[in-house]
């Protein structure tokens, strides 16, 4: 089962390469899929509203 839901807002944490640019940001979850190792979704951007995909909830906290 997924940890975030549609609209929520969240902050990406990982500091993986691939995440770089977006390591710290904060966007809106627009749509979320199961996987065999846990939910990935993508994002809206709240910087530039650009689509961020296939991130793992793993990297992700919510903000409150």
């Amino acid at each position: 089962m997924a940890k975030y839901n549609v609209g929520d807002q969240v902050r990406i944490l990982a500091e993986t390469e691939a995440l770089r640019s977006l390591w710290g940001k904060t966007g809106t979850v627009e749509a979320s899929s199961e996987q065999y190792f846990g939910a990935v979704y993508e994002l809206i951007m709240d910087e530039d509203a650009k689509k961020a995909n296939s991130i793992n909830e793993d990297w992700l906290q919510l903000v409150s």
